[in-house]
């Protein structure tokens, strides 16, 4: 999924690496995670979450840089994004 920021474009992503890492990070199988989405995340949840997903093309993207982002799209579009990039990730490819 991707997205402009900062005048640049960045693509959202969960593969298999990602969802592993948000495992790892927040010692918690992936679906317990999704039952605390349905319940409402924190915002440095949220940071955590997008830097995991922006991972794959940035590597090295630090917090701050994150925090960033969601400042120049905004909190909403930032949640926004994130449920649809993490739900994309689950949906059968043909």
């Amino acid at each position: 999924m991707t997205f402009e920021a900062n005048g640049q474009i960045y693509e959202l992503k969960y593969n298999i690496r990602a969802l592993r890492t948000i495992e790892d990070v927040f010692q918690c199988p992936l679906p317990e995670l999704q039952n605390k989405f349905e319940k409402g995340i924190g915002i440095n949840d949220l940071v955590k979450f997008f830097q995991i997903g922006l991972m794959h093309a940035n590597p090295g993207i630090t917090v701050e840089q994150v925090d960033t982002i969601i400042d120049n799209i905004g909190i909403e579009k930032a949640a926004e994004l994130f449920a649809a990039a993490f739900q994309e990730a689950f949906q059968k490819k043909v």
